[in-house]
């Protein structure tokens, strides 16, 4: 029923969403349109998760926009960040002068969208619709069956050892029981007080002293990372649902991992600089754990 809802909304807003330019609905975006924005910045989605797109890159190719979905719309400005909106998060709505909307949300983060080519009023207007909405009808829950990868720890510590190298980028690391003691234990106090030595995969030190305070650590269940005085962060395999890679400059540590879970709808960064990226993504792919596959109705 939500679906029908947030689709009629939609559609309903959509011819005069744009100043200038269509919005464009479900069946009539472009593939090769579509394809760049989830592959720029609507990292993630599925095409048929898509109900409809606004296309404001100046060479209409997708690659600046808004795709909305059921639960939440993203958008990426030129010269601004992609930004991820639930609907039912929103709390309100301001209108900055004539030139922009700022929207605020219940974790107290304000997005602000400010592109000529999108008509404010309709926009403000269509997402209070879709808060509303999202708050009060009762969501449908979506079958689906769970397929879990049980690799052993000699095999997650040889697909370890074999990306080490080409993700340090030329900093130390260590693999299984390779690392001196003082290396892990430093590397167990900065990280995780709680886990053994014995679930550690592989350990990169970026750290200018060689006291593993910035860097990244694998376990059997999870990657930490972290930059010199920053917080630590934890993926676990189990949350782990997407990984994609998202281009920012010349060099592969320059690009950013984007992770997205199955628990929320928020995505974790992988942004470094130390690290190269493209062999990182592909390690965590591999040991992701669980997916999950929507379970069709048989006609």
């Amino acid at each position: 029923m939500i679906n029908e809802i947030v689709n009629e909304i939609i559609v309903s807003n959509s011819s005069e969403l744009g100043n200038g330019i269509k919005c464009l609905l479900k069946d009539k975006i472009p593939k090769e349109i579509l394809d760049n924005a989830i592959n720029n910045y609507a990292y993630g989605l599925e095409a048929d998760d898509v109900m409809a797109m606004l296309d404001i890159s100046k060479k209409r190719n997708g690659k600046y926009g808004f795709v909305f979905a059921e639960e939440f719309v993203i958008f990426y400005e030129e010269g601004g960040d992609n930004s991820f909106v639930v609907y039912s998060d929103i709390t309100d709505i301001e209108e900055i002068g004539n030139t922009g909307l700022l929207i605020k949300t219940k974790d107290e983060k304000k997005y602000r969208v400010y592109s000529e080519l999108v008509n404010k009023r309709v926009l403000k207007s269509m997402l209070l619709d879709l808060r509303d909405i999202c708050e009060t009808e009762p969501k449908k829950e979506v079958e689906k069956r769970k397929i879990e990868q049980n690799l052993t720890y000699e095999e997650k510590l040889l697909l370890v050892k074999k990306s080490l190298c080409d993700i340090a980028n030329g900093y130390k690391y260590y693999y299984g029981d390779s690392a001196p003691d003082k290396v892990v234990k430093s590397a167990i106090k900065k990280y995780d007080s709680r886990i053994s030595e014995r679930s550690i995969l592989g350990i990169i030190d970026t750290s200018l002293f060689g006291n593993c305070k910035s860097g990244c650590m694998i376990t059997e269940d999870s990657i930490y990372w972290t930059e010199m005085l920053g917080p630590v962060n934890r993926m676990k395999f189990d949350d782990l649902k997407t990984v994609c890679l998202m281009e920012k400059g010349a060099n592969d540590s320059d690009n950013v991992i984007i992770m997205l879970t199955h628990y929320d709808l928020k995505s974790h960064n992988i942004e470094y600089n130390s690290l190269n990226k493209t062999p990182l993504s592909n390690l965590l792919e591999k040991l992701q754990t669980v997916r999950y596959e929507v379970i069709k109705d048989e006609e």
